[in-house]
């Protein structure tokens, strides 16, 4: 492959002239180094990342890892004024580079045998996955006239029809499922979450970063199945209940569904809308989030108090619904000051969950006294606001703790 090397090293001096003098840009930035085709300019970005410190660059730190001798060239990018606007457009190019070079690399591994076809393939689609989007947005006046009259698009739900018609979910929005803990919003939350995956419409994405890999996997198969997750030791001795699992985790399995178990930042999490969107398999599918929950999101703003953060990140996440054409459902905790009736006003960190959220479900356990040593709680869900269908009334469902599953009744 032929590469302009002199076109290449400008791009590459010019991101990282932005980088430079843009720590927070830096920060936030999850280039891998070996995008960059310049050996130096792989080195000096490596270093930067490892040397930012509280939004600035240790240029000791960065010194000793870029070496003496390289630090006045570092030196002449940050002097060289580049503005940040560019910056967007300047990474698409990097990263097309970057496939190109890539896509040439397969070429003659396969050329010289060292590759299967099948390989070949396998590594191009992932490239393709990684990095293929169009940054094109055109749109006419019918297609205009259509989006300004036409309803917006709902999301549908099988196994809870009746909330469905009451609340009237709808697309790109973020929507709060909020309760005090232990009350059952994480189960609340996968039920909706097992009900939208068995549909074809839609990718859904539950991000973990409270329970187990091992709790979520049980409670998903424990309200499909009807097994009670106490009875899945059994299954070592009982050949029916082991089939039972076996079938209902294929099941599982088989839809567009994805788990991921690990603490996530907000930019992380971003990337992620980013490339399940980019996906050949999602573009006829809408993506749901479900993020488990607002308190354990990892954010780089450093010189904020709790409070402040956590409203960057509702405000980031509302604003992604919008940018990539997402749905967002965040789960988050209420106060100690709404242990009987909780309202809005008893929504825990940050203030802005009112503020962004397109609808907000309180959810609040009925039962009392030995009534909660029961195996059956009834659940009230408060709708404390709806942009888009009826607020101010309740939901209540039945919340069969031993299979973690919500069954709605027919009251609103």
């Amino acid at each position: 492959m032929i590469i302009n090397e002199k076109f290449q090293c400008e791009l590459e001096q010019t991101i990282l002239a932005i980088l430079s003098m843009n720590h927070k840009l830096l920060v936030q930035s999850e280039l891998d180094s070996d995008m960059f085709y310049i050996t130096l300019h792989k080195t000096i970005y490596h270093g930067m990342k490892q040397s930012v410190n509280e939004n600035e660059i240790d240029l000791m730190k960065l010194m000793s890892i870029i070496g003496n001798e390289n630090i006045d060239y570092y030196l002449r990018l940050q002097d060289s004024y580049v503005s940040s606007a560019s910056y967007e457009s300047n990474i698409m190019m990097l990263e097309e580079s970057y496939c190109k070079r890539k896509a040439s690399e397969y070429m003659e591994l396969l050329s010289n045998g060292d590759l299967e076809f099948h390989e070949y393939i396998s590594k191009l689609n992932h490239l393709l996955d990684e990095y293929s989007y169009s940054d094109k947005h055109e749109i006419d006046i019918q297609s205009l006239y259509e989006l300004i009259t036409s309803d917006s698009k709902q999301i549908h739900f099988n196994d809870y029809k009746y909330m469905s018609s009451c609340i009237g979910f709808i697309e790109q929005t973020l929507n709060i499922i909020s309760a005090r803990p232990s009350i059952g919003k994480s189960a609340f939350a996968l039920n909706l979450l097992n009900d939208l995956s068995k549909s074809s419409q839609y990718k859904c994405i539950y991000i973990n970063m409270e329970m187990t890999e091992k709790e979520i996997y049980e409670r998903l198969v424990s309200m499909n199945s009807k097994i009670p997750i106490k009875s899945f030791p059994k299954s070592q001795q009982d050949s029916k209940i082991r089939a039972d699992i076996l079938n209902t985790l294929e099941e599982i399995k088989s839809r567009n569904l994805s788990i991921i178990n690990k603490p996530m930042s907000i930019a992380s999490i971003e990337k992620l809308i980013i490339r399940e969107k980019r996906k050949r398999e999602n573009q006829n599918k809408h993506v749901i989030l479900f993020i488990d929950y607002l308190g354990y999101i990892k954010s780089n703003e450093r010189n904020m108090n709790d409070r402040e953060r956590m409203g960057n990140i509702v405000r980031a996440l509302q604003t992604m619904t919008k940018d990539y054409s997402c749905t967002i459902f965040l789960l988050a905790q209420i106060n100690r000051e709404g242990a009987e009736n909780p309202s809005m006003q008893n929504l825990k960190d940050t203030g802005e969950l009112e503020q962004s959220g397109h609808c907000i479900l309180i959810l609040n356990d009925m039962n009392t006294g030995e009534a909660m040593l029961k195996d059956t709680h009834r659940m009230k869900v408060y709708v404390a606001k709806n942009r888009s269908g009826k607020r101010g009334g309740n939901l209540y469902f039945q919340f069969h703790r031993n299979t973690q599953s919500f069954t709605e009744e027919k009251t609103c």
